[in-house]
């Protein structure tokens, strides 16, 4: 019973939050809507919490419930001795230093990103008495401002309705699901839409010691959590800022361009420095997960750290990153995500042919466009199985949507249907 209590106690104390809150408030939104869209987050986290705990092992094959487990003695720790929990969780004791950031095992940086996840969930079982559920409301409640402050950022650039602007934001099924449970997307989403937010108030002078502290620690976390988002993020948000500057007509011309440098570094780099070898890291990523298997595994061809081997997989990264987990597997888990998939293709495809080309072109249109479709692409070569490129690109949905609907021609479609 007190389980129960706690979790209805933090429930009614973070929605009357919620609803106090100035910077949620001025997405001007009805307060019914941002209470029931974080109540929609929550019971989507809860669900994500106990669809995964019916997998046989659970608490050791299953992140979100692996992260619970291993928090409940550092939760003790953490109560008795701060500082030799944080020792615990974040010292170096890699025999061999652990400095190799780009290794996917016995690296400090690779175990950081979990370790982090443990650390979050250690303190949540301070104020939830340990309680699984309870901490999916304290991370929910976190992760809310993410999609709250991408709408905000979203109404100053698009004019895009408030109705389908509420939808893509907050209500794609995977971004829900994914975002919402107890792991890394919700934190990443929220981090992203952070640095996009704060990026805008400080190009216009306001609280920039505050916004410039805000865009700093998140482009630390999401170092930390999931660094190789920054190397497709970073590039696009420059050029993104750089037109914004200099008011650059045709920006397609100039990410294009970009594009192409940035390929043509992305292989040269190696030449440099050892140490920065992209293709052989991409390549390494691919085996780890080959090496996993499961029932998802997508069966391609060993990715060799070179150009033609890049271009030869590159119809299969992409098929892999837009349509995984297409058809070939027949579990009904998967029918939302297929269905979810045709939609998003036909939209993208309706868009490319009859859509608004003027404002598909416009500066931060583009950014988001390229910025989705360059980590798609890395996920095709990166993950081949389909269940966990469903999670990986679920942060990336509301960017290509956004895109999408930006290319919409909502006046005509006012004509037929009341937005």
């Amino acid at each position: 019973m007190v389980p129960v209590l706690l979790f209805v106690f933090y429930v009614c104390l973070f929605s009357f939050l919620l609803y106090k809150i100035k910077f949620v408030r001025k997405t001007a939104l009805p307060w019914q809507w941002l209470i029931g869209l974080f109540l929609l987050k929550v019971a989507a986290g809860c669900f994500y919490g106990y669809i995964h705990s019916l997998s046989p092992n659970y608490p050791d094959k299953i992140d979100t419930w692996k992260f619970y487990f291993e928090s409940l003695p550092e939760t003790n720790l953490l109560a008795k001795d701060p500082a030799a929990f944080f020792q615990h969780l974040f010292g170096n004791g890699y025999s061999n230093g652990g400095n190799d950031f780009l290794s996917s095992t016995n690296s400090f940086w690779n175990d950081l990103k979990h370790n982090i996840m443990i650390a979050l969930m250690s303190i949540f079982n301070l104020f939830s008495g340990k309680n699984y559920y309870t901490n999916t409301v304290f991370f929910n409640f976190i992760c809310f401002f993410g999609p709250v402050a991408f709408y905000r950022f979203c109404q100053t650039r698009f004019t895009i309705p408030s109705i389908p602007l509420v939808l893509i934001i907050f209500c794609i099924p995977s971004f829900v699901f994914w975002g919402s449970g107890f792991h890394k997307e919700g934190l990443l989403f929220t981090c992203l839409a952070f640095i996009l937010y704060s990026s805008y108030k400080i190009m216009y002078g306001k609280k920039t010691i505050l916004f410039s502290g805000l865009f700093a620690v998140s482009v630390l976390c999401i170092f930390f959590l999931r660094s190789y988002l920054l190397l497709f993020y970073v590039p696009y948000f420059f050029i993104w800022v750089v037109v914004q500057y200099t008011k650059l007509q045709r920006p397609i011309w100039i990410y294009t361009v970009a594009s192409i440098l940035f390929i043509s570094l992305f292989f040269l780099l190696p030449h440099f420095s050892p140490k920065l070898n992209l293709p052989q890291y991409t390549s390494n990523a691919q085996q780890d997960f080959l090496s996993l298997g499961g029932r998802t595994a997508i069966a391609v061809d060993s990715l060799l750290p070179t150009p033609a081997s890049f271009i030869q997989h590159a119809p299969i990264a992409l098929a892999t990153a837009f349509y995984a987990p297409g058809w070939q597997f027949d579990s009904l888990v998967f029918l939302p995500s297929i269905l979810e998939n045709t939609i998003i293709l036909l939209l993208f495809i309706g868009v490319i042919f009859w859509g608004n080309k003027e404002k598909t072109g416009t500066n931060t249109s583009l950014f988001f466009l390229f910025f989705a479709l360059a980590t798609l692409l890395f996920l095709g070569y990166s993950v081949p199985i389909a269940g966990a490129i469903i999670r990986y690109k679920s942060i990336l949905l509301p960017f290509l949507l956004i895109f999408l609907a930006n290319g919409i021609q909502w006046e005509k479609l006012k004509n037929y249907v009341k937005i």
